[in-house]
């Protein structure tokens, strides 16, 4: 399978829920885990679950915000790009995982350095 084809799979809703969804959650679990030790192991329960709730929702509303944009980004290069945004994820200039997505806002972050500026 190519580097494309598995972009493509990635940004399709199986993708999502194969790859995207428990990256999230461990990021979720991590942050809250931050917000624990930050707040004090002497607060009551719950305020730690308030604060775990919010901190849960924040994290999660970010990332999916961050794969939508990311996916429609995939697909508006390809459109606009075609053969050449192909041969740049193929060479791996241009890397879309997992993290590259949630944590670089791949492949518009990554696109902008190497493709010519059309509205990017």
């Amino acid at each position: 399978m190519t580097k494309t084809e598995q972009a493509d799979q990635l940004f399709s809703r199986q993708g999502f829920w194969r790859h995207i969804a428990p990256a999230i959650l461990t990021h979720c679990i991590l942050y809250v885990g931050i917000a624990y030790i930050s707040v004090g192991r002497g607060r009551d329960i719950l305020s730690f679950i308030g604060i775990g709730a919010i901190v849960i929702c924040f994290v999660a509303l970010v990332y999916y915000l961050r794969y939508s944009f990311a996916a429609k980004r995939h697909e508006e290069l390809k459109r606009l790009f075609g053969a050449e945004y192909i041969q740049m994820v193929e060479s791996g200039k241009i890397f879309i995982n997992t993290n590259s997505v949630l944590l670089l806002g791949a492949p518009a972050s990554l696109a902008k350095r190497y493709l010519p500026y059309h509205g990017l």
